[in-house]
Order: C-alpha cells, then structure tokens, then sequence
C-alpha cells in the first residue's frame, strides 16, 4: 500500500529536531511537549513561548530526465528575539547539510534508527545548504527577529528491502 502522507522534508525534520536538541539543547518541555519546528498556520501556537522556533515551507522540486531521483526544497525561517539562537541555528544547519552526500549519510543513518519504516522509504542522495540570511529586524519593537536557511534534499524512493517482493520498485 502506498503511503502519500509523508515526504523527505518530514524525515529531515525529525532529524532536525533531533540535533537541536542535541547540539542546542532545546527540549519539547519548553514548548508544552510540542516540536518547534512547524508550518506557518501552526506558527500562532508558539509566539506565546520566549523561545525559538522554526517555520518551514517546502517545494517538490521538478522531476527531470532522471525520473527516479526527487528533490524538495525547504525554507525554514528560524524566528527569536535573540540573535544568537538564530545566529546557532543557522550555522548548525549549515554544518549538518553542507557535505553532501555524507550528510545525506548521516541523515539516512539517523532515520533507519530512529523513525518508523514510513520514513525509511526515502533514500537520501545529498542536501545541500542552497543559500540563508542572518537575522533580519524585528517587525515590531520587542518583536522577534528572524533569519532564513534553504536547503535541498535529493532522494530516491526505490523499495531497498531486499527480501521484498516489491524489490526495486518504486515506493510511493
């Protein structure tokens, strides 16, 4: 059965999140057990924390003459009222997408041993930082500031499970 629920960018969140916390010590307790990594319309539920978060939009990038590779690009806006945090998530970031295909290593590594098959399906290629902004002013005194990371992720979704029937088709 295929599973139209996901795509790459959701994976690459988990992983995301998985880092912040990590290397930044973020936690979901100071965002009432929720990840704050969001989409735009889900953004008002986490102005009322003083803490940093993310809101990202992706794009399925076109399907060339290579039909089996895929590509998305995701924008994520990193919104604080502190520089710094989004001065760190940006260069975390930046050294989590920047290697290519040894970040898309690292990615694939980290989903097969954290997340459900659902995510395993993506077979991650490269990521690449394409471009990003420091903190941009606040719209409003007090307000939060906000800095911008674009990155692309290159994948196949080639069924790899080898004792699979479905072997080398594609996965949806």
């Amino acid at each position: 059965m295929s599973d139209y629920d996901l795509n790459a960018v959701h994976a690459a969140n988990h992983y995301l999140w998985s880092k912040l916390k990590a290397e930044l010590g973020w936690s979901e307790a100071d965002y009432n057990g929720l990840i704050p990594i969001t989409v735009a319309q889900q953004q008002p539920e986490f102005t009322g924390f003083d803490k940093p978060f993310l809101v990202y939009s992706y794009t399925v990038d076109g399907i060339g003459t290579s039909s089996w590779e895929k590509s998305e690009t995701c924008a994520y806006s990193i919104f604080s009222a502190d520089e710094q945090d989004i001065r760190q998530v940006i260069n975390l970031m930046v050294s989590l997408y920047k290697d290519y295909d040894e970040s898309a290593g690292r990615v694939n590594a980290w989903v097969a041993s954290n997340l459900d098959d659902r995510y395993s399906k993506f077979d991650f290629k490269y990521t690449r930082v394409s471009s990003g902004s420091g903190s941009q002013p606040a719209e409003q005194e007090g307000g939060r500031m906000d800095g911008l990371v674009i990155v692309n992720y290159t994948y196949t979704t080639w069924n790899t499970d080898y004792s699979s029937p479905e072997y080398g088709k594609e996965v949806v």
